[in-house]
């Protein structure tokens, strides 16, 4: 049987990184169902830098390369260049492009869902979006 493939919006892995005191538990929970193996979990490479930048005030370069270098061992990246780019500027029903970019990124990679906290954002996703909370009753 086939693995579920799934995206992961940056805001969630921001979440567990940051320690966001109100979001962090439901966030941790979601990267803890990915880091289990029983699905395919994927994001798209800017994540990585979006990630590195936000979180540059609480962690120390150490601190985010050990995190990053931990998270990459049980999450794909999506891999994209100008044909992806392009899309996601086509993709003109999603206003913010980096969203675009994600749902670009989650359509190449197959996903059944991505798990933001943004919904709206992903509103004429081609893929899907579905909540932290909503994502750990399906699969937690």
């Amino acid at each position: 049987m086939k693995n579920t493939e799934i995206f992961i919006d940056a805001n969630i892995i921001i979440d567990v990184f940051l320690q966001n005191e109100r979001l962090f538990e439901e966030s941790a929970i979601v990267l803890e169902i990915c880091r289990n193996g029983k699905l395919n979990s994927s994001l798209a490479p800017h994540t990585i830098t979006n990630i590195w930048f936000v979180a540059r005030k609480e962690m120390s370069s150490l601190e985010r390369r050990a995190a990053l270098k931990e998270l990459l061992k049980f999450v794909d990246v999506v891999e994209i260049g100008k044909t992806e780019l392009n899309e996601a500027i086509e993709l003109t029903e999603i206003e913010d492009l980096e969203d675009a970019l994600q749902a670009v990124c989650a359509r190449k990679y197959n996903a059944e869902f991505i798990i933001t906290r943004d919904l709206s954002g992903f509103k004429y996703s081609p893929v899907p979006a579905i909540s932290p909370v909503e994502f750990i009753k399906k699969f937690g």
